[in-house]
C-alpha cells in the first residue's frame, strides 16, 4: 500500500503492483506458499456485527408496528373525525392516544399528524425514524446482507414521494401500505440469509421489540370504557397486531377482552402473541456463540416465560373500579422483565473489552493537553 500526496499532503491510497519485466520470468510461486483449501471456514461474528443485526430486528419491528398502528387509526379517522361524541371517534381518540405515547403529538390536524409519522426523520418515535436507523443499522453490515435488502428502501422512498405529492387523505392509507409492504419483504430477504448468530441476533431484536411494542399498544384495554367503545378499540388493537383475522376464524367476531389477551399473550401459535414472542427469542438467544444455557439474559428470559405460562387470561380481565389493576400489573412486569433481558443480552453479547488507552505517561499527556488548549 503506498500513499499518494499532493504537496506534501496525503490524498490517498493504492496497492502498489509489481510487474514483471518479461512474461518469461518465473513468478515467485504464491501459489506453492499459500495453497487453495477446500476446507470450509467457521468464521465468527464480532461483537458490533452483533449489535447491528440485533438493531435491524428491532427497528425492522418497531417501523412495522407503528406502520400498522397509523393504519388502524386512519380507518377510523376516516369515518368518525368529524363525529368526535360518536363510539367511533371516542375510540379515534384512544387509538391516537397510542400514537402520541409512542411518538408524542406534532399537530392537532389529523392529515398532519400522520404525515408527520410517516414521513418525519427527526420526529422520535415516528415509522420515518424507524425506517432511517433501520437503514444506518444495516449499513454497517451490509456485507453481511443481500443487495435484495436496499429494494426495501425503495419502495419506502416512493411511497413517501407519492404522499408529498398527493394533498388527499386516502394517500395517507395507500403509503402507508406501500411502506408496510416494504418493510414486510425485508423478512423475506432475511428469511434466505444462513442461520448463522447474526441471523438469530435479528430475530432476536425482533421478538424482544415485538414483546415491548404489544405491552405498549395493550395499555388501551386496562381502561374499562363502556361496552361499544371498548369493542371497537379491541377491535382497532387487533389490526394493529396482524391478529383480526385469526381472532374471527377463532370468536366469529365477538370481541371481548377476555379472548383478545388469550389471543395475543397466552397463545403459542400465534406468532404475534407474546408467548410465541418470548418463546423465539429463547430459542434465537440460545444460537448465541456466548450462550451457555445458564448465562443472565437466559435466566432472566427462561423466568419470564415461565410467568407468562403460570399467568391466567381471567385473572387479568378482573375489573377493580373502572380499571383492570391485574393486567397493569403484568404488563409493567413484562416490560421492566424484557428491558432487563435486552440490557443482560447487550452486556453479554455486545461487549467490545475495555476502552483503548492513550500512550504515555500521565505528566506527558497532561503536557500535551496543556500546549494543545
Amino acid at each position: 500500500m503506498a500513499s499518494i500526496r499532493d504537496g506534501g499532503r496525503a490524498v490517498g491510497s493504492k496497492d502498489v503492483w509489481v510487474l514483471k519485466s518479461s512474461a518469461a520470468e518465473a513468478d515467485q510461486g504464491l501459489a506453492e506458499v499459500r495453497p487453495m483449501t477446500s476446507v470450509r471456514s467457521t468464521p465468527s461474528t464480532v461483537p458490533r456485527i452483533l449489535e447491528d443485526m440485533f438493531w435491524v430486528g428491532r427497528y425492522a419491528e418497531r417501523a412495522e408496528d407503528m406502520l400498522r398502528l397509523v393504519l388502524a387509526a386512519h380507518v377510523l379517522a376516516e369515518d368518525y373525525r368529524t363525529r368526535p361524541r360518536t363510539t367511533g371517534g371516542m375510540s379515534l381518540e384512544i387509538m391516537l392516544g397510542v400514537l402520541a405515547s409512542l411518538a408524542g403529538r406534532s399537530s392537532d390536524d389529523l392529515g398532519q399528524e400522520f404525515r408527520s409519522v410517516l414521513l418525519d426523520a427527526d420526529r422520535e418515535g415516528s415509522a420515518a425514524q424507524s425506517l432511517s436507523a433501520l437503514r444506518d443499522a444495516l449499513a454497517g453490515v451490509r456485507d453481511q446482507l443481500s443487495l435484495d435488502v436496499w429494494r426495501v428502501f425503495g419502495i419506502t422512498a416512493r411511497a413517501g414521494s407519492a404522499l408529498r405529492a398527493s394533498p388527499h387523505s386516502h394517500a395517507i392509507g395507500e403509503s402507508a401500505g406501500r411502506m408496510l409492504a416494504g418493510v414486510l419483504s425485508l423478512q423475506g430477504v432475511t428469511a434466505s440469509m444462513i442461520r448463522d448468530p447474526g441471523w438469530h441476533m435479528i430475530g432476536l431484536g425482533r421478538h424482544l421489540e415485538r414483546a415491548l411494542q404489544l405491552c405498549r399498544l395493550l395499555r388501551v384495554v386496562t381502561v374499562r370504557r363502556g361496552l361499544e367503545v371498548d369493542r371497537e378499540v379491541l377491535s382497532a388493537v387487533l389490526a394493529s397486531s396482524e391478529s383480526a383475522v385469526t381472532h374471527r376464524r377463532r370468536y366469529r367476531d365477538y370481541v371481548r377482552p377476555a379472548g383478545v389477551l388469550d389471543l395475543l399473550l397466552m397463545d403459542g401459535d400465534n406468532p404475534r402473541s407474546l408467548t410465541f414472542s418470548l418463546t423465539e427469542a429463547a430459542r434465537h438467544l440460545a444460537a448465541q456463540q456466548a450462550s451457555t444455557g445458564s448465562t443472565r439474559p437466559e435466566r432472566l428470559l427462561d423466568e419470564l416465560i415461565a410467568e407468562v405460562a403460570a399467568t391466567d387470561s381471567a385473572t387479568l380481565v378482573a375489573i377493580g373500579g373502572a380499571d383492570r389493576p391485574n393486567l397493569t400489573g403484568f404488563l409493567d412486569s413484562v416490560e421492566a422483565q424484557v428491558s432487563r433481558i435486552t440490557e443482560a443480552a447487550g452486556a453479554l453479547h455486545f461487549a467490545t473489552g475495555p476502552r483503548p488507552r492513550p500512550f504515555g505517561s500521565l505528566q506527558t499527556r497532561a503536557v500535551v493537553e496543556e500546549e494543545v488548549s
